[in-house]
Parts: C-alpha cells; structure tokens; sequence
C-alpha cells in the first residue's frame, strides 16, 4: 500500500491475529479490538482514512457469536472513531470497512475454528453494505475465502 500511495502518505498498520471486534478469546488474550481503538486513534491522529477488516474470528466456533452481534461489533467500533475527532482539524476520519472473506473449505487447523459456521459467515459478509451506506463509509468486499 505504502509503495502504491507513496512516500507523502504515512501508512500506520495496527494488524493483531485473532483480534475480534469487540470480543474477549478466551485462549488469546488482548484481542479485543473496541478496547485499544480510542488510543491508537488518539497517538496517530491526525488520521485521514480508517481502514477496519474485522469479524471473521468474532464467529469462532469457541465465541459462538452470530454474524448480529459481530455487525453489532463493528458499529460499536464506528462509534468509537466518530467520538475520536482523530481526524484532520479535529474532525471524524474517513472510514472504510472491508467485509470479512466468506468461509470456503475448510482443513485441519481452521476447521476447528470455524466448524459449522459458514451460514454466519455468509451472513456477515452482507452487514457491511447495509450499515457503511446509513453511516457513509467506505466499502470494499472480498471475493477471497478462508481456506486454510
């Protein structure tokens, strides 16, 4: 992206495996994405764009939450960036939301993760677009799926 955009633009990266939207793991702890959000937006403003990709690991099958309540968690986190003023000028920063990759076939590893959950995978690949155009974010869907 740095590469792409250029040197005048200054790419701040936050990426953390296994963060959630605003969900406690109970084998990894700190990946919570609502509980640092206010301060990372705070020491990087000003930020122009705000780029979230969450909700594939709030449907773990070990969470047992529903693709509801991760759109809950993600509006949750749209909430804390407009209350930030992190913005330039102190205003509300560009926001772009990037819907979670549809779970396909699953092996090994993953299929423990997410057995059994691909219904709400579905599902959750389809709240980005109702709320980013009630809220006027940005957004960008993937074709991609989670294989492995």
């Amino acid at each position: 992206m740095q590469e792409n955009l250029g040197m005048e633009f200054h790419i701040t990266v936050n990426a953390l495996q296994g963060r959630t939207t605003a969900w406690e793991h109970p084998f990894l702890p700190f990946r919570n994405g609502r509980e640092p959000l206010m301060m990372l937006l705070e020491s990087n403003a000003p930020t122009d764009l705000v780029i979230i990709m969450l909700g594939t690991n709030d449907i773990i099958s070990m969470l047992n939450k529903s693709a509801e309540e991760s759109a809950s968690g993600m509006l949750a986190l749209i909430r804390i960036i407009y209350q930030s003023l992190s913005g330039p000028d102190g205003g509300i920063p560009k926001i772009m939301i990037i819907s979670p990759p549809v779970i396909g076939n699953l092996s090994g590893f993953m299929s423990m993760y997410y057995n059994k959950r691909k219904d709400e995978s579905n599902k959750l690949a389809q709240y980005p677009n109702s709320f980013c155009l009630q809220l006027g974010c940005n957004k960008k869907k993937t074709n991609e799926h989670i294989k492995n």
